[in-house]
């Protein structure tokens, strides 16, 4: 029996989101995860707290008023995402944000956060096979308590983090012994830029013996089907093809009820040069030389310091964000909520650094995955499938945030090293590739998509937040948007306010007036 709260959500790992109620003592306790795998919102009414892991559903009680929360509406249109853990776009229902627990006694709410993710000191081994072993175990681990089924969807690409979810969980159902059915599914370009991830993971897959299908991005048109209204989650998202995941969503719920990720692993173990600086600064001399002979050993160069970085920030240069900031935003909104300095201050928040070896890893737990995993529940895809995602399996975060940087950090060495005889070498081997072009843009030029926000009605609730001659001068006809990369801030810019149109015309039925 757990003593406490605290005792009893300490005890927790995985993805969880829970209630419970005490009769006796008139007491509601709830918790939700450490990540914010499970969504879980409430709100206060005159003599109740409405609870769910739904949205929607907190939003169907009576006395809970549909009042949008125009700092959250704001913070998207400027962000492309509300900021704030705590808060949704409707004033009264708010979020359980990850790793706090919620007490509920005599009409009063109290929330507490019950777990930060901690900062450890690296670990040194002394033979460099353990650290692989170690890896290996801790990533099977994550994988097999997250399987617990015989069928399962792979969201796979042709590179290295979803690969290896992948051949570990073939490894661990074929140890069982028991018939088992895995089936991965990878997005692709096929026409309107070069892409090369459907010759990789059909090599993954054949190398696996499993089957793979693609979803094919460029074959839907932006904005595709956008007047079905069951594609509107219960807040507004930047997705720029509802359609094309509403259809990918069907298709892994047709075959299982369980689809695995490879999330995270670009920050897990990402590389930092302040592991250097942070061992001359505690003058650990033998560790520093111990990391970067093994540096040298591994590639044969000395590794990368960020000297030019580090000497910026003696001169008291900080680092920007280039951030553009929408002019076509209500004057007088951006006045109230003072928006250009929460621009200013999101950013330097977002820049925050924190003492530890490998401080850009550690942006993993501060950053807000748990929007993305929001957006993969049940209540947003409408289909009956789960996501989980092993790479932020809180075993494998405290190993891996604990490795040193060199060497095994740099381009992800150790989970090539991990992999070894896993994958095939072609993909064990292979840098990461970004897109070899803008998708965005040649969609975009495609399509009708710089017109569909006309043929949406105006509405007072929309014109509340942004001025619509401006928009529409931003987006007319006029404007080709097919010059290249230089145009993608301008759409990512545009984009928010065209959803937030759109979501506000199918909301509007329980928004009321802002006349």
């Amino acid at each position: 029996m757990c003593s406490s709260d605290l005792d009893c959500v300490s005890r927790l790992i995985g993805d969880f989101a829970f209630v419970v109620w005490d009769s006796r003592a008139r007491r509601l306790f709830a918790a939700r995860d450490q990540m914010g795998g499970k969504p879980f919102f409430y709100a206060e009414t005159a003599d109740a707290l409405v609870v769910s892991n739904t949205l929607a559903c907190v939003r169907l009680h009576p006395g809970v008023p549909d009042t949008l929360n125009d700092l959250a509406i704001a913070d998207f249109l400027v962000f492309g995402h509300n900021t704030e853990s705590d808060t949704t776009a409707f004033a009264a229902v708010r979020r359980l944000p990850p790793a706090h627990m919620l007490e509920w006694r005599d009409g009063y709410v109290q929330v507490r956060r019950y777990w930060t993710l901690p900062i450890e000191e690296p670990l040194h081994y002394r033979r460099p096979a353990d650290y692989v072993e170690q890896y290996r175990q801790v990533l099977t681990d994550a994988v097999r308590d997250r399987l617990r089924t015989r069928r399962v969807n792979l969201l796979m690409t042709g590179g290295l983090d979803s690969s290896s979810v992948a051949a570990t969980a073939k490894a661990v159902l074929s140890a069982s012994g028991e018939p088992f059915h895995m089936r991965a599914s990878t997005s692709v370009f096929d026409r309107v830029i070069p892409d090369q991830e459907r010759h990789f993971a059909t090599m993954v897959a054949e190398h696996l013996g499993i089957p793979i299908e693609f979803d094919v991005a460029d074959s839907y048109r932006l904005f595709e089907r956008r007047d079905h209204a069951a594609f509107v989650g219960p807040e507004p998202r930047s997705v720029a093809s509802l359609a094309r995941q509403v259809d990918r969503f069907t298709s892994f719920a047709a075959y299982g009820r369980v689809a695995l990720t490879g999330q995270g692993g670009d920050f897990i173990l990402r590389p930092s040069a302040s592991s250097v600086w942070r061992s001359l600064k505690r003058l650990d001399i033998t560790g520093l030389s111990r990391d970067v002979l093994a540096h040298r050993r591994e590639y044969g160069r000395w590794p990368r310091v960020g000297l030019r970085t580090r000497l910026r920030a003696l001169a008291g240069v900080k680092r920007k964000r280039n951030r553009r900031f929408p002019a076509w935003l209500q004057p007088a909104l951006v006045d109230r909520l003072k928006l250009r300095e929460r621009a200013e201050a999101v950013a330097a928040r977002e820049l925050g650094a924190v003492d530890h070896h490998r401080p850009e890893a550690y942006w993993i737990a501060t950053t807000s995955w748990f929007r993305l995993f929001e957006a993969l529940d049940p209540a947003v895809t409408h289909e009956n499938v789960e996501f989980r995602h092993p790479l932020f399996d809180l075993r494998l975060l405290g190993f891996a945030l604990r490795v040193p940087s060199l060497p095994w950090c740099a381009d992800k060495r150790l989970v090539r090293e991990a992999m070894r005889g896993s994958l095939p070498e072609a993909i064990r081997t292979r840098p990461k590739t970004p897109l070899a072009g803008n998708a965005f843009d040649a969609l975009f030029g495609d399509d009708d998509g710089k017109d569909w926000l006309l043929k949406i009605p105006d509405m007072p609730a929309f014109s509340r937040f942004v001025r619509v001659p401006d928009l529409f001068a931003a987006t007319g006809p006029s404007d080709t948007y097919q010059n290249g990369l230089d145009k993608r801030p301008v759409l990512l810019e545009y984009l928010p306010a065209l959803y937030l149109k759109y979501w506000l015309s199918v909301q509007q039925t329980s928004v009321p007036s802002t006349d």
